[in-house]
């Protein structure tokens, strides 16, 4: 049974219509045509901005577990999660340093300082997120559109800002070191231009896998999108700094995911 509400896996998510889109010469169909595009940027622009929902919040204080606590040598923290009946959530994890300042548009690097305690427990900021690049036969204004969602008060409504490098792991409740379970490692799609780890929760898979008597681990991890991710470019290559996004990705997968 399902304890979660929330968005259906996509591998990719589109963000160009096709170039066979037919063009419309009836001014009342291309009317609908802007209303139906509007209508979809406001699901997306509300399907970014809204937390996922599980249910494992809203069972009662006194009845949750206490919070879960993971230990980490180098660098030196204790990772404290969000309790649940059946499934532990560490959301928010850092594993790289900010990509900012001198690290901004550079390959990310590995956290060497002390973390301390890290409160696991809330939605990271996604990276900036790039909105609609192409224009459908000069019809629809999707690059007007693009232009104003990838404005900085859209990015902070939609939670995005270039400090983003976090991932988020769920297990079954109890679980251990020892437990030596399978990782599912989730990257998110998103035609490398938009998307986050705030799209998906991954808690009815663990809840599923343990009803099945297969438990796993779930993890997903963030990554840097459109230009701060994949920046073309001869400058960009003999700087080392092309495709960030996919180092991004490499690093999530070098980390401590098996002391959880």
């Amino acid at each position: 049974m399902e304890t979660t509400k929330r968005l259906l896996p996509s591998a990719v998510v589109l963000t160009r219509l096709p170039t066979f889109f037919p063009k419309v010469e009836n001014s009342s169909h291309l009317i609908m045509m802007k209303f139906s595009l509007v209508s979809i940027i406001g699901l997306l622009s509300i399907t970014f901005a809204l937390p996922v929902e599980n249910t494992e919040r809203d069972v009662p204080i006194e009845e949750r577990a206490a919070a879960p606590t993971v230990t980490i040598a180098s660098p030196a923290a204790t990772i404290i999660g969000g309790a649940g009946t059946t499934v532990e959530t560490f959301a928010g994890i850092p594993f790289a340093k900010p990509p900012v300042g001198a690290l901004r548009l550079k390959p990310p690097q590995p956290i060497t300082s002390a973390l301390g305690t890290v409160k696991a427990t809330a939605q990271a900021a996604s990276c900036p997120q790039f909105f609609f690049s192409t224009v459908v036969n000069d019809a629809i204004p999707t690059s007007a559109l693009g232009l104003l969602l990838n404005t900085p008060i859209f990015q902070q409504v939609l939670n995005a800002g270039e400090d983003c490098l976090y991932l988020n792991i769920q297990r079954p409740a109890g679980t251990t070191a020892s437990s030596k379970l399978p990782v599912l490692f989730w990257i998110f799609g998103g035609g490398f231009e938009l998307g986050g780890t705030a799209m998906y929760d991954g808690s009815s898979w663990v809840a599923e896998s343990i009803a099945q008597g297969k438990p796993i681990i779930f993890v997903q991890v963030a990554y840097r999108v459109g230009g701060f991710g994949f920046l073309p470019g001869a400058e960009i290559l003999a700087d080392g700094s092309a495709n960030l996004g996919l180092l991004d990705q490499r690093l999530g997968l070098q980390w401590y995911v098996s002391l959880f």
